[in-house]
């Protein structure tokens, strides 16, 4: 059986290891945790999650020497401040898990167990909380397994939340073993929980602001005499389509302020691992992968 060695380490002997501990199958890990997520959120509509799509730009050279022709408003930067407001509450609650594997997955072909080491746990962010203004806080019974419905909270509000401006990913670094079994493909993923909403959102009045924070929209009063191509194409980003529109967010899981993930030992039959597959290609459904309790190394 061939493995491509830019996806998989290969170990065809290894050194004797501690026995696995069997959990459960993956994917009775990955319901109970999503349902155990699902039934505790508590979403405050009285602060709904926002968008914030604000940017600075640089003032054009009119804005810097005449100013605003209304305002006399002069800067060399300009701050256009606009986003989406989520109207009452979700039509659609989902929760899921972004996986982020550890390291590469490890090929045991040999007959004893071998251990396979990580120095990283990855906490992969969904990109649709990129840019939303939203926190899900969760109290309660949250680090073992089960997770008990009643004791656990989590709570939804439109509170400023750094975890959407961290990007994609953020990393932790110690080093942990895991011993992957004879005959085996073994990985080390982390899962960070996140909560997915679909409803219906409408933009909220923009401003810009220049020497002070003014009204973007014609109709409002106070509103700004454009005299730059930026303004121009902002208050037609913002103000020409002020109606209802469908939209989605997510936002992680977290606890005490920390970003709240499962780090899980994914273990598979060699069998099962076809030329070419990656492991993270495997769905979760396959009654040959199970998640294994780690060790400490």
């Amino acid at each position: 059986m061939k493995h491509s060695l830019l996806e998989c380490l290969v170990f065809v002997a290894g050194v004797s290891g501690q026995a696995t501990s069997i959990v459960g199958k993956a994917l009775t890990h990955y319901n109970a945790r999503q349902q155990a997520i699902l039934a505790a959120v508590q979403y405050d509509p009285a602060s709904p999650a926002t968008s914030q799509e604000g940017k600075h730009v640089p003032a054009c050279y009119s804005r810097r020497i005449r100013g605003f022709n209304a305002w006399s408003q002069t800067c060399s930067d300009l701050y256009f401040d606009g986003g989406l407001d989520m109207v009452g509450r979700p039509a659609d609650v989902s929760v899921f898990a972004e996986r982020a594997p550890e390291n590469l997955p490890l090929v045991n072909a040999g007959a004893q167990v071998v251990d396979i080491t990580t120095t990283k746990m990855i906490r992969k962010y969904s990109k649709l909380t990129t840019g939303w203004k939203v926190t899900a806080e969760a109290t309660g019974t949250v680090a073992s397994m089960p997770m008990g419905g009643a004791s656990l909270a989590v709570k939804v509000s439109g509170e400023y939340s750094s975890l959407t401006e961290k990007g994609e990913e953020t990393t932790d670094t110690f080093t942990m073993k895991y011993p992957c079994p004879a005959d085996s493909v073994c990985s080390v993923e982390t899962w960070t929980w996140h909560i997915k909403f679909q409803g219906s959102c409408e933009r909220r009045k923009p401003s810009v602001t220049c020497q002070w924070k003014t009204p973007l929209c014609p109709d409002e009063s106070g509103s700004i005499i454009p005299i730059c191509s930026e303004e121009t194409d902002f208050i037609k980003q913002q103000c020409n389509d002020r109606g209802v529109r469908p939209c989605e967010m997510a936002v992680p899981v977290s606890t005490k302020k920390q970003v709240w993930a499962d780090r899980v030992f994914l273990v598979a039959p060699i069998d099962s691992m076809t030329p070419g597959m990656k492991m993270m290609d495997m769905p979760l459904s396959s009654m040959n992968i199970t998640v294994i309790e780690p060790r400490e190394g």
